[in-house]
């Protein structure tokens, strides 16, 4: 085909020879050559290329495939439709997204229904490229499953969670996301919709390599209260920072299996341990967590002292609370409404007096 060297694609390409680039796109012995060709064809989009280039979307080389896909999507001729939802189902992400793209260009209805399926791709690239792609199709998103799929394609988290149970199973799979952004934002839509299906997942989601998407499943777990989560909360003190989301949650879902936990967390080396650990203790309200709230005043930090006063207060405040228990928050109300001031002692600085918290009687 070629007697003297591999073809020339620059000089075809300014010759606008394109019998002499399909021949080009067919080069066995180097696969830049038929990528180049392939983009070639792509920019001068002579209907003659859309049969090569459908089968160079089986070339072995990912490359070339690609490059035919968009070089399609730019010609935009529907003989191309068939074989671009074939390579829908390409092993590559991202000749997946191609095909996707070039899909929406072209703007056949053909497309529709595999564009639908492709919104639940592994991969967040190409189920963005499909849902624009059926957006290019004029296609709207009917309250069903497939608009929970479509508005987390487009990673509209605000239209899943007014979906609410529609996106949960979309939301579900998105933990699982290759991209860390998508599983700490999907986290947090299932949290806000409250869905009990989520907890399980969000229970996995706990061990996420990724200390924000723990932080995510964490706070949503809490906003669910489902007391499933009270075990895998207590467990997931990897860091200072899921560890204080854990207390947090914790402290909403208000299970007495988290009070021991969040007592011994108020002697966390981490003041973001301490601080949310007092304040969860006095969302649950168990007796057990006076003595050790009271403790907790003497606490080196203000943030500290200051969670466990107002956690003391919440308690003294629980009518079910023994008479013994009330009088022994009580005196430590001076303490407690003192207001604080800050000194200085041999140059430093200095904490002096109460707390400065109300304790109305």
């Amino acid at each position: 085909m070629f007697l003297f060297g591999p073809p020339n694609v620059e000089k075809m390409k300014a010759r606008r020879n394109v019998n002499g680039l399909i021949k080009a796109l067919g080069y066995k012995k180097d696969w830049e050559v038929r990528w180049d060709a392939a983009r070639a064809l792509g920019e001068i989009k002579d209907p003659r290329a859309v049969e090569p280039l459908s089968a160079a979307l089986k070339d072995e080389r990912f490359s070339v495939r690609q490059a035919a896909a968009e070089a399609l999507g730019k010609i935009g001729n529907a003989r191309a439709v068939e074989p671009l939802i074939a390579a829908l189902g390409d092993e590559r992400s991202d000749m997946r997204q191609a095909a996707a793209k070039a899909l929406g260009a072209i703007g056949d209805a053909r497309a529709m229904e595999p564009l639908i399926a492709a919104l639940k791709d592994k991969d967040s690239a190409v189920r963005k490229a499909a849902a624009e792609a059926l957006d290019h199709l004029g296609w709207k998103p009917a309250q069903d499953e497939s608009a929970g799929w479509y508005w987390m394609a487009k990673h509209d988290w605000d239209k899943c969670v007014a979906l609410g149970a529609l996106a949960v199973e979309p939301l579900i799979a998105a933990l699982k996301d290759e991209n860390s952004d998508v599983r700490q934002a999907a986290a947090k839509a299932l949290g806000k919709i409250g869905d009990p299906r989520a907890v399980e997942p969000l229970i996995a989601a706990l061990s996420d390599e990724s200390s924000d998407v723990r932080y995510a499943a964490a706070e949503a777990l809490g906003k669910i209260k489902d007391p499933r989560a009270v075990e895998p909360l207590i467990a997931a003190h990897q860091n200072w920072w899921v560890g204080a989301a854990a207390a947090c949650a914790l402290g909403e879902i208000k299970d007495p299996r988290a009070v021991e936990p969040l007592i011994a967390a108020l002697k966390d080396e981490d003041v973001n341990v301490r601080w949310p650990a007092a304040r969860a203790l006095g969302e649950i309200k168990d007796p057990r967590a006076v003595e050790p709230l009271i403790a907790a005043l003497k606490d080196e930090e203000l943030h500290v002292r200051w969670a466990a006063a107002e956690a003391l207060v919440s308690l003294y405040r629980n009518a079910s609370l023994s008479e013994t228990a009330k009088q022994t928050i009580l005196a430590y109300r001076s303490k407690i409404t003192s207001p604080h001031s800050d000194g200085s002692s041999c140059g430093g600085h200095d904490d002096n007096g109460g707390i400065g918290v109300d304790f109305p009687l």
